[in-house]
């Protein structure tokens, strides 16, 4: 009995010195919203009884907030604070924290399919708002999302905060439009990975974004409604910033206002200018006119452009004075693009591309016949010569130039290395289309010498300078090996882990057919059947096929290559673009392929299946069995 009553005096000083170092327990509360959307489609039956597609009434749903617990070794375990069902659409949820908490929130709606978001539950603070999207088509999938604001900064003298007012947005219905706060970083692999600050459904055109930052940083405001709406603001953030975020009612019109004086210098300098704002103007006005065309009905469309078409005749008697005009306008728009791809910036009529794709031959490779390749197909999509681009789009390429144009600007000339940094990180010199992309080199070289920070300078500097070399030298190999040029020599890997030399398999054929793929490329895969064929026909004459997968894991490529069941050289440099093969050979989409000949010398590149047995055909004849007609 006394040992009895000795232990039951231990335990209540226990449990009493335990809740006096805790300190005192707060109430928190967590309110849900049920937010039904209805299906604009009308929905197959056999879709809604599917597995994908369980019918489950979301409207009495239960939630249940958790967080982690961790013991003196280091175990973790999930401790649940509270939970509660909707009724008539809300669900109020209620406990006790004595310090801020990290929780999750979530729900079970159906077989194998759960729902979460994260919250930072602080004592006796505001309410945490959240809400269930429901979304009765297929697409898009429901949501559980913070519903107004997200709070998650624990010290003030680290937290920002950013405002945001979308109330001017007068022809998109942005109910159900996200606001996000991010960024992107390069890991030590040199992968580009984004930064989440924090993400709400926007509520009555407003929404708070709080959280911790430890440096000043280029952070990215967005607001999206699906493909109905998108628009974004960069912002320079600190501790302690504070950003207001209003729009002009067009996509990607977002403007961000801080008092904070690198945001002040390098975006509001040129962002609040006269002539941007006019400009901006310019293009609201244009994108307004479109949305308003897109719901003109149809007869009435029909007028306006019979209008258009009389206009046109009327001022168009010169036809020489029409096609310089037309002429003129498509070189000042890609001019203003600071977006578009290399194939859409020069057409294939610049100087400069001519010469490139008629390149001098290497040494070795003077019996190619240049006047006999075919020009190949890109992985990039071009606009035809003809195109012109929408005024909408035009209006939108100018304020692009003018933000790029002062963004380089400031990078140039800054005299602050953090500065310049933060001009970088906004796009200074940025763009797959620009031909001095490599001025960001040195900046980034001068930073490297100049900030003390060690581990900002590896993980901002270092590493997306690094990336940026690699693209360069990716670009500039893609530029270089041109028919007539000397295919880059590899030995790589086969299934069996025997190593496959290029020369090798040169000294056994008369041509080559170099092949980039990987498991999940579409475009590749669908060139595998005529691939087939022409190998059947052609392989016995001296044709082979070296398949190069770049696939991330050996995994994938091993699964891929079983399901398709390659009957030709197959052998893979794992890892992606980044690694040396695809490197060397330039490679920035696929599928990429090179014809080259026995001296390694390259016939021709890119060719599609068409065209390659028509090369082939040229060179081998038409076997007697030939599968072709």
């Amino acid at each position: 009995m006394r040992n009895s009553f000795r232990f039951t005096i231990l335990a209540v000083v226990l449990a009493f010195l335990v809740a006096c170092s805790s300190g005192p327990s707060s109430t928190f509360i967590i309110t849900g919203h049920y937010i039904e959307v209805e299906s604009e489609t009308e929905i197959d039956s056999s879709m809604e009884e599917s597995a994908d597609n369980q019918n489950v009434d979301l409207s009495s749903a239960t939630f249940v907030v958790t967080h982690e617990v961790s013991d003196a070794n280091g175990n973790t375990d999930l401790v649940e604070l509270t939970s509660g069902k909707f009724a008539d659409g809300l669900v109020t949820l209620e406990g006790e924290i004595n310090e801020p908490t990290e929780v999750e929130i979530s729900v079970q709606i159906g077989d194998g399919v759960r729902l979460s978001t994260s919250a930072l539950l602080v004592p006796d603070s505001e309410v945490v708002e959240f809400a269930l999207v429901d979304y009765q088509d297929v697409y898009p999938e429901d949501q559980l999302i913070l519903y107004g604001a997200s709070r998650r900064a624990k010290d003030p003298e680290t937290k920002f905060t950013v405002y945001g007012d979308v109330s001017g947005v007068k022809m998109k219905d942005l109910s159900l439009a996200i606001a996000s706060v991010d960024t992107s970083e390069y890991d030590e692999n040199g992968s580009l990975q984004r930064v989440p600050y924090g993400s709400v459904l926007i509520r009555d055109n407003k929404f708070v974004i709080e959280a911790d930052i430890t440096e000043v940083s280029s952070l990215s405001i967005s607001v999206e409604a699906g493909w109905a709406f998108r628009s974004y603001t960069p912002a320079i953030i600190g501790p302690k910033s504070v950003v207001t975020v209003v729009s002009d009612g067009a996509p990607n019109t977002l403007m961000a206002s801080s008092e904070n004086a690198r945001h002040v210098k390098l975006i509001e300098s040129w962002q609040q200018s006269d002539e941007y704002l006019e400009n901006l103007q310019k293009y609201v006005s244009v994108w307004e006119a479109k949305e308003i065309a897109a719901q003109t009905p149809p007869s009435d469309i029909d007028v306006v452009q019979n209008d258009l078409d009389d206009e046109q005749d009327t001022s168009s008697d010169d036809g020489e004075e029409t096609e310089e005009s037309a002429d003129t306008e498509q070189t000042e728009s890609d001019t203003a693009s600071v977006e578009l791809n290399d194939s859409e910036a020069s057409d294939g009529e610049s100087d400069d591309v001519a010469e490139i794709s008629t390149p001098r031959t290497a040494e070795g490779c003077e019996h190619v016949p240049l006047e006999d390749v075919i020009p190949g197909l890109s992985p990039f999509m071009s606009a035809s010569g003809g195109f012109q681009y929408p005024d909408w789009v035009v209006s939108r390429q100018v304020l692009e130039k003018m933000r790029s144009d002062a963004i380089d600007e400031l990078a140039t000339n800054s005299t602050n290395p953090l500065n310049t940094l933060l001009a970088l990180e906004l796009g200074a010199f940025a763009g797959i289309n620009r031909d001095d992309t490599q001025l960001a080199l040195p900046l980034y070289d001068k930073i490297t010498t100049t900030l003390e920070d060690e581990d900002l300078v590896e993980r901002r500097v270092i590493r997306p300078r690094n990336e940026l070399a690699r693209r360069l030298a990716v670009k500039r190999n893609d530029e270089l090996l041109q028919p007539g040029q000397k295919a880059p020599k590899f030995s790589l890997p086969d299934l069996n882990s025997t190593d496959v030399a290029l020369d090798d398999v040169l000294k056994r054929n008369e041509l080559v057919y170099v092949d980039f793929w990987a498991s999940w490329c579409g475009p590749c895969i669908a060139t595998f059947p005529a691939l087939r064929e022409i190998y059947s026909d052609f392989n016995k004459n001296g044709f082979e096929i070296l398949m190069i997968s770049i696939d991330d894991t050996f995994e994938e490529w091993e699964e891929a290559s079983d399901e398709h069941k390659l009957a030709w050289i197959n052998v893979a440099d794992i890892g992606g673009f980044k690694q040396e093969t695809p490197v060397a050979y330039g490679v920035r989409g696929i599928p990429k392929a090179f014809l080259v000949d026995s001296k390694g010398c390259i016939l021709q590149r890119e060719l599609s299946t068409d065209n390659l047995k028509e090369v082939l055909v040229s060179r081998f004849g038409i076997a007697p069995e030939s599968s072709f007609d």
